[in-house]
């Protein structure tokens, strides 16, 4: 059974005090007026004033009753508001936090790969790349304040900025992307897989190649996402550790599927390679211990 909400309980409650004295002033005062008064006429009289004196006394107490409760609302917003004010306040707060440390992190990372050769340093680019998505997420997650709606067709347009930034030609990249609107348990994890591709074409797959990317994400059923990736004309090299065991970028790649509970693989085509993954979408923004445990 549904409960209450406080206008209805405080409602209840007059509406109950208000039932228990009407019926038990009528009761009780008719019965006075028949034992004392025996003249029919003084008896009319004394009920118009009963009733008179019925009316004084209950618009009083009605006045008294909403008067009490109306302060009692008044006073529960008033905490309600500056409760919302202090988290709102605490998010903002925890928000820059969040983004100042993930900046260290990135910076720390760059400061180390400087000093590395050149095979270590992409590894430290790799691990970069993901706090940068992650970092894209959370803006995204404070801009819009609902955990169950974030707008991810603008972190996957985030996404393919930075790999038409890294390519000699970024017009052979074509993307469609529709407006998808995920929570939180599943936009995180759909962006780090997008992002962990994106990486491998980034770091191994352009590199003074020549070749082109079709990026589509849209919903395939009302309730359906779809994510395609066709690969033209690159290098095996840009796949390897997306396919082949062994690596973590494939086994990081089989994680966030799992998380998203989807349907995901490579093709090979005549000219190239294509990955497709489709999950339901859920509305459901669950708890963020949800996606940890799966980790």
């Amino acid at each position: 059974m549904k409960a209450l909400s406080l206008p209805h309980r405080h409602g209840l409650k007059i509406t109950s005090i208000y039932l228990i004295i009407s019926a038990g002033w009528i009761f009780f005062s008719d019965r006075i007026i028949v034992e004392i008064f025996e003249d029919q006429a003084i008896m009319a009289q004394v009920q118009t004033y009963k009733g008179l004196f019925f009316v004084v006394v209950t618009a009083a107490l009605l006045y008294y009753l909403i008067g009490k409760n109306t302060a009692s609302i008044l006073k529960s917003r008033a905490r309600l508001e500056t409760l919302i004010k202090q988290k709102q306040t605490l998010l903002s707060e925890l928000h820059h936090r969040v983004k100042n440390n993930l900046a260290i992190v990135t910076g720390l990372i760059e400061l180390q790969a400087n000093t590395m050769d050149e095979a270590d340093t992409e590894a430290l680019q790799e691990t970069q790349f993901r706090i940068y998505t992650l970092a894209n997420i959370e803006e995204l997650l404070y801009k819009e304040k609902d955990f169950t709606k974030i707008p991810f067709h603008e972190c996957m347009r985030y996404l393919v900025s930075n790999l038409e930034q890294s390519v000699n030609s970024p017009s052979s990249i074509q993307a469609n992307i529709d407006e998808v609107n995920l929570n939180i348990n599943q936009a995180i994890p759909l962006g780090l897989l997008i992002n962990e591709i994106f990486t491998q074409l980034r770091v191994n797959g352009y590199k003074g190649k020549i070749g082109s990317v079709r990026i589509d994400l849209n919903y395939y059923l009302p309730s359906k996402v779809k994510f395609n990736l066709q690969l033209v004309d690159l290098p095996e090299k840009a796949i390897t550790k997306l396919v082949e065991t062994g690596h973590i970028e494939l086994k990081l790649v089989d994680l966030y599927t799992k998380q998203l509970k989807a349907t995901s693989g490579w093709e090979t085509t005549s000219n190239g390679y294509t990955f497709h993954l489709e999950f339901n979408k859920s509305d459901r923004s669950g708890s963020a211990a949800t996606m940890a445990q799966s980790m």
